[in-house]
């Protein structure tokens, strides 16, 4: 078998461009993220607000860790309808997120509704492009930025600025689309907090790495997420095929309990943790990125041949370890697949010590399984045969169970190879 380490990985590529937002003193306040589908740095005129919302957030935001996409400022993210506002709230952990309403938006009286529940949770609002009209009158109170576009003559917007900040002198104001010293110089003198602009930098591409769901467990859940009462058992045997899915079930579950300084130690406790609401959003999310039939990656299927691999061998004789050993055996190539370390992922997904153990040092016996797998992908036979000794593993069923387990694999993710 080849090496998995020098396999071409089909993982996906993301593109965000991130705009920076400035202070009076043209230091980095916050950024803007905005969806874009290519290297090309526009937005894709064909994709409505909702799925670009929801692809930046499935597709990113769920995999990469926000704080290296904006280096601990904060991020404003856009949207249109009280769909995504609740998608944000359900899944990110909203510390560093400012959700911009923008000039799009339908539904007002719902969205403003949404508005005011999620202020109670503490999330931070942005209203887009004001343009003075009355219907804003409402949200207006409600939202913690106002940003307003350079209008020409620039008076207009000097105006506008003056009767913002005396009638609701607590917002900050936020103005876009700047483009020379001149223009700047005047908004600060009226007041405006906060600055964006080409004057000041053209949004910066970033290509992030993703692990693409399997589209056909995807709408399996999907199914499984309209009836009344979720089956949790069956809802934990789809997630549990998908290092994808599973890498954002654990960034939902933490978002959501980030106060409760929990370790979880294995795919079903994160899922009973969230509960049947969150459970609802983060499939919701998950279908409304409407990704593109795709090849599984090699390394996905490596994955799962592995945790199924690790349970079978575990047996009666260690059962106890079978959820630690599944979740090692489903992840133990992410750091390949997002071009990270380990060190990185555990305490992002925060993962119990036991896992170190086994991932980094290939300690205990579910350390020692995992290497066997690595042993056998390089056909280190030789290796495979004196560890195996070591625990009393008969070398005709590690064969057996591993062609088992890759079998399992290629079935469950559908692939023909």
């Amino acid at each position: 078998m080849e090496d998995p380490l020098n396999f071409t990985c089909c993982l996906d590529t993301q593109y965000i461009a991130r705009h920076r937002i400035v202070d009076n003193k043209k230091n980095v306040f916050a950024y803007e993220l905005l969806y874009r589908n290519s290297e090309n740095n526009f937005f894709p005129s064909y994709i409505n607000d909702s799925v670009a919302t929801s692809r930046l957030l499935f597709n990113s935001l769920l995999v990469q860790e926000i704080e290296h996409i904006s280096n601990g400022a904060l991020i404003f993210i856009n949207t249109s309808n009280y769909y995504s506002l609740n998608h944000i709230a359900s899944t990110l952990n909203i510390d560093n997120i400012v959700v911009e309403i923008v000039e799009r938006t339908q539904n007002i009286v719902e969205v403003h509704r949404t508005i005011k529940d999620l202020k109670k949770k503490h999330v931070k609002f942005a209203l887009d492009d004001y343009d003075g009209k009355e219907k804003w009158d409402g949200i207006l109170g409600d939202v913690d930025f106002i940003k307003l576009e350079v209008e020409e003559p620039l008076i207009r917007t000097l105006f506008k600025i003056k009767k913002l900040k005396y009638k609701y002198p607590n917002k900050k104001i936020i103005v876009e689309r700047i483009e020379n010293e001149n223009t700047f110089r005047q908004l600060k003198n009226a007041g405006c907090d906060y600055f964006q602009g080409f004057f000041f930098e053209k949004p910066e591409m970033l290509k992030l790495n993703n692990i693409v769901p399997s589209q056909s467990i995807m709408i399996e859940l999907s199914n499984l997420a309209n009836n009344k009462r979720l089956n949790f058992p069956l809802i934990y045997q789809k997630i549990a095929k998908d290092v994808g899915l599973t890498t954002r079930l654990f960034k939902v579950a933490n978002n959501l309990l980030k106060d409760k300084n929990i370790s979880f130690s294995s795919i079903n406790q994160a899922i009973t943790y969230i509960g049947e609401d969150a459970i609802k959003q983060f499939i919701m999310l998950m279908v409304m990125t409407n990704p593109v039939e795709k090849n599984i990656s090699k390394l996905s299927i490596i994955s799962l041949a592995r945790a199924q691999f690790i349970i079978e061998m575990l047996d009666d004789e260690y059962d106890e370890y079978t959820d630690i050993g599944y979740l090692v055996g489903l992840i133990s190539l992410l750091d390949v697949m997002l071009e990270t370390d380990f060190e990185t992922l555990l305490v992002e997904l925060n993962l119990s010590s036991d896992y170190a153990r086994s991932l980094l040092y290939h300690q205990g016996v579910v350390g020692n399984l995992l290497l066997i797998c690595k042993m056998i992908e390089k056909n280190k036979w030789f290796d495979v045969s004196s560890l195996s000794r070591e625990y009393c593993w008969n070398m005709d069923k590690i064969i057996k169970t591993f062609d088992k387990a890759s079998k399992f694999s290629n079935e469950a993710l559908k692939i023909t190879v």
